[in-house]
């Protein structure tokens, strides 16, 4: 968290890099709902976000907060199915997730986000 707090980067504008990000990932996965998010300590904030009409949710059900808790991409092919998330509100809920990969961010050289 304190790397999230050094960066300053939770409530600032969108970003047409990031944007773009979440349009392609939508594209090339076909998917209907993608997001660069960045998990604080009590919310998962949206930095962007393809097909959800949300600034934020609550740290706890977010899937996200358990995919950083991984070195490796963290990957749920059916949330139905999974015992991971068989339970989560975002899966049995109106959003409906059904399929969910995540890759966590972690800081490169000073300044420069990089994918693990």
């Amino acid at each position: 968290m304190e790397v999230v707090r050094r960066y300053e980067i939770l409530d600032t504008p969108r970003d047409g890099a990031f944007d773009r990000v979440t349009k392609l990932a939508s594209l090339i996965f076909d998917v209907p709902i993608s997001t660069v998010t960045i998990v604080d300590s009590d919310r998962i904030w949206f930095k962007s976000a393809q097909g959800i009409d949300a600034e934020q949710i609550d740290r706890d059900p977010g899937l996200c907060a358990s995919a950083i808790l991984s070195d490796e991409p963290w990957i749920i092919e059916d949330a139905r199915q999974d015992p991971r998330s068989l339970s989560n509100p975002l899966v049995l809920g109106e959003i409906g997730v059904r399929f969910y990969a995540g890759v966590p961010l972690e800081t490169g050289p000073p300044g420069n986000p990089a994918l693990r």
